[in-house]
């Protein structure tokens, strides 16, 4: 693997590191990144609002948006947006989690940790691959993957996959609304050139398409609104709130049309001492979309939503390895242009809680950001020196720099009998003129150092000291203006990786000291972003795996406490009464105290047609996990288990396999994201899926 930026075994890297092979990959149906939190220890979030968000020992989640906390990399490319990750992940070799903060070598936003996607590179003979599949909820793919070389220095591969779900996991029971959600379809394309213009240099090109349309961002009402609320809002008394699992009741138009276009460029010149690696790459992501943000059918605050991104990134990498010493120094560079459009309309008017004024039937609410750049330069370097034969110091540094520039137009429009007037926003800038544009800088250095000892050639043990600088930036959609500051982490880890025989045995135990984390809010009609003071984060895991034969073994386990220290007082608008609230003490979001997976498979003798099957299940738990800050168990998602499970048959030759797979088998309904609504009084949630069984058909050729 190439965690440390330079090819190392899994087991001799002094972190805790989660290596998924294309084989697991496939024998699991890992088909985006929120599919890893059931194998990889401390993972956890999932699609919320219809992106991925995720969060490596309770660091990691934000708003959408803005910044991920878990960096995610494609072939070396840093992905500003978790959303442009989410559609591209097709023909992986391998997945790579590095958990705890990558300050060092990865820099900004890899509070949490990083993830590595490794896509399959050119092969040197005509082959490849076709996979097709269809579910239950009439749900199909087929993918494949196509090696054309050219000549023995020159490789051609295309990927491609069609996806499709007829079918929503969602249930409107409005029977005059826009239908059920979550569903769609989606396409995806890929073509890597790869070239060796010398003894030792190699050159690839990589350029990929993808395509995402249907009903996916969506929100679900939970539980009946409060009587402020109602009296706020008597609309709601007409309204149909739903009363089970995975229903909606709105009636407002929802629908997604998301695009991704990428062009990467590696150069690689390694003699085997010294090496250099170029990894230059541009971006193109647009996404336009529509939801009914009340989620009911009395059209209280339908949404468009109109976002692209231009991304341009340069990474240059030098190694060296010669005698004691083993060093990586690098520079990166990112421009990144961002255009944000957003507008609720208002039909029948609404009220906040807790605000005695509201907006009049046919009002709009505009924010407009456009554009939002952000400039970011770094240096690094990172070592290994061999003190002894079995003793490794650890040391690094990086520097980083970010500007950010943003210019909004934001306003609202009130319906009056003389016609539409508009109210200029008091925190613009300028409010003569409602535009406004402000600028902000961060800037980071953040060490690593730490001790490795080879107590043998199977056992290796470690101790680190490292930091993570996670951006800061602006809330386009709360204000002109309205800013948010960085984070800090710094994290404390130990921990032992041993290979005994056919047994893996890595443990670890860390302790993070949080400062000015990035809390959600929803705040009016918008998700914005404030910093808590800060938080403290512990822990201990366990993962290993063990293989006899027929049989593979795999699991393990996690015990956190991640919870929000002193000083930070928030105002829920569902408890109003309550006043300010004290949240030391309490749970961060998507941080459970406990999570576990454990996963078995076993492979016969030829039973039929000469092919073997192979048995595989898989169990992952999670305990209680809270939402929201103020530790109230409405806004949690009690603890729950998923039951996965597979039989695969494949021919003497490997060429032809016939996978029967079922996912979530008991049919646990269970939430992946809450948020409030200060105009319901309610709260909405994001579903995970519900149970599913199919039928996949694969060729390799």
């Amino acid at each position: 693997m190439t965690a440390n930026k330079r090819e190392q075994n899994v087991q001799d890297v002094p972190s805790s590191v989660t290596a998924v092979t294309a084989e697991t990959l496939e024998a699991r149906g890992v088909s985006d990144p929120s599919d890893l939190i059931a194998i990889v220890p401390n993972l956890s979030g999932g699609t919320s609002r219809g992106d991925t968000a995720l969060a490596i020992r309770g660091v990691g989640l934000t708003v959408l948006g803005s910044s991920p906390g878990v960096a995610i990399h494609v072939d070396g490319v840093y992905q500003p947006r978790p959303q442009m990750a989410d559609i591209a992940q097709v023909d992986i070799g391998q997945v790579e989690v590095l958990r705890g903060p990558q300050g060092t070598l990865y820099g900004r936003n890899a509070n949490g940790g990083v993830i590595n996607f490794k896509t399959t590179k050119p092969g040197s003979e005509v082959g490849g691959y076709v996979r097709a599949s269809y579910a239950t909820f009439d749900e199909y793919k087929i993918e494949g993957g196509l090696d054309l070389p050219i000549s023995d220095a020159v490789r051609v591969r295309f990927t491609g996959k069609r996806w499709e779900r007829g079918k929503g996991f969602v249930k409107n029971i409005n029977p005059n609304g826009s239908g059920d959600v979550d569903k769609g379809d989606s396409l995806f394309g890929r073509i890597h050139l790869e070239a060796d213009l010398g003894p030792d240099v190699t050159a690839s090109l990589i350029g990929t398409f993808a395509r995402r349309r249907g009903e996916f961002i969506y929100f679900t009402q939970v539980g009946t609104p409060l009587p402020q609320a109602v009296a706020q809002n008597p609309i709601l008394n007409t309204a149909t709130f739903p009363t089970r699992a995975r229903q909606t009741a709105q009636n407002d138009p929802v629908s997604q049309n998301r695009r991704y276009k990428g062009i990467t460029g590696i150069l690689e010149w390694n003699s085997g001492d010294f090496g250099i690696k170029s990894i230059t790459a541009y971006q193109h992501y647009k996404d336009e979309f529509s939801a009914d943000f009340d989620a009911l059918d009395v059209s209280q605050s339908p949404r468009q939503d109109q976002q692209e991104a231009k991304t341009f990134t340069q990474e240059l990498n030098f190694t060296l390895n010669t005698g004691p010493l083993k060093a990586v120094v690098g520079g990166f560079y990112m421009d990144d242009e961002f255009s944000n459009k957003l507008d609720f309309q208002f039909p029948v008017g609404i009220f906040q809680l807790g605000s005695p004024a509201g907006l009049p039937p046919g009002s709009t609410l505009s924010f407009s950001s456009d554009p939002y750049k952000t400039k970011s330069k770094a240096v690094f370097a990172d070592f290994t020196v061999d003190v002894t034969d079995r003793l490794l110091l650890l040391g690094g540094i990086r520097y980083s720099e970010d500007s950010q520039r943003i210019r909004e137009v934001n306003g609202i429009f009130v319906q009056t009998p003389g016609g539409p007037f508009q109210i200029p926003p008091t925190a613009c800038p300028n409010p003569n003129n409602l535009t406004g544009e402000s600028a902000v800088k961060f800037s980071s250095t953040t060490p690593r150092v730490g001790l490795q000892y080879r107590a043998s050639d199977d056992s290796n043990l470690y101790a680190s000291y490292s930091q993570g600088f996670k951006i800061g930036g602006f809330n386009y959609r709360g204000g002109c203006g309205a800013s948010y500051g960085s984070e800090k982490l710094t994290a404390y880890e130990i921990g032992s990786k041993n290979q005994f025989g056919d047994l893996t045995l890595n443990v670890a135990g860390f302790y993070y000291d949080y400062k000015d984390l990035q809390v959600e809010q929803l705040v009016g009609f918008s998700f914005v972003l404030n910093n808590a003071p800060k938080a403290k984060v512990y822990g201990a895991e366990v993962e290993t795996s063990y293989r006899a034969g027929p049989l593979t073994l795999n699991a393990n386990a996690s015990l956190m406490s991640a919870r929000y220290g002193a000083g930070f007082l928030n105002l829920d608008l569902l408890d109003a009464a309550a006043g300010l609230q004290n949240t030391d003490g309490n749970a961060l979001s998507n941080a459970p105290d406990f999570s576990a997976n454990i996963g078995a498979s076993y492979e016969t003798d030829p039973v039929i047609a000469g092919g073997a099957l192979t048995f595989r299940a898989d169990l992952s738990y999670k305990s209680r996990i809270f939402f929201r800050e103020f530790g109230n168990n409405a806004d949690s998602q009690p603890g729950y288990a998923l039951v996965d499970a597979s039989v695969t048959w494949r021919s003497e030759d490997e060429r032809f396999s016939v996978r029967a797979f079922g996912r979530n088998l008991t049919g646990k309904d269970y939430f992946q994201s809450l948020a409030s609504s200060s105009s319901t009084g309610t709260r909405f949630v994001t579903w995970g899926s519900p149970r599913q069984v199919g039928l996949e058909l694969g060729l390799n050729f």
